[in-house]
Parts: structure tokens; sequence; C-alpha cells
């Protein structure tokens, strides 16, 4: 297997208007090197300001 670094932005939004106010803005990045990887997301509620966002991290290991 050939070894390989990859390095990935990204980011993301969306809303739900009908039944229901819920809108979000997300933004993060993801490393993989061999058989890991490693990804990170912020996501800010904007409906929920007082309480900020929320930071999610994961890592995967594939064998």
């Amino acid at each position: 297997m050939k070894d390989r670094f990859e390095f990935i932005l990204r980011g993301s939004g969306g809303a739900i208007v009908e039944g229901g106010r819920q809108s979000s803005l997300n933004s993060g990045f993801g490393i993989r090197y061999w058989k890991f990887k490693i990804d990170y997301v912020y996501v800010y509620q904007f409906e929920i300001s007082d309480a900020g966002g929320s930071h999610k991290f994961s890592i995967e290991f594939n064998f």
C-alpha cells in the first residue's frame, strides 16, 4: 500500500423552515494518512446562540 497524505477542508449550512425553525453552519477538516483518519467539525446552531457551538471529533483506523 502506498503511503498517501490527504487534508480536506469542508463547510456546510442548512435550515428547516416548515414545522419548526432550525438552521446551522458547519465547518471542519479531515486528515487521512495510511490507515488512519481524523475528522473535526464545529457546528453552530443559530437558534441556540447563547449555548455557542459544539465540537465533534472522530478517529478511525481501517484494517
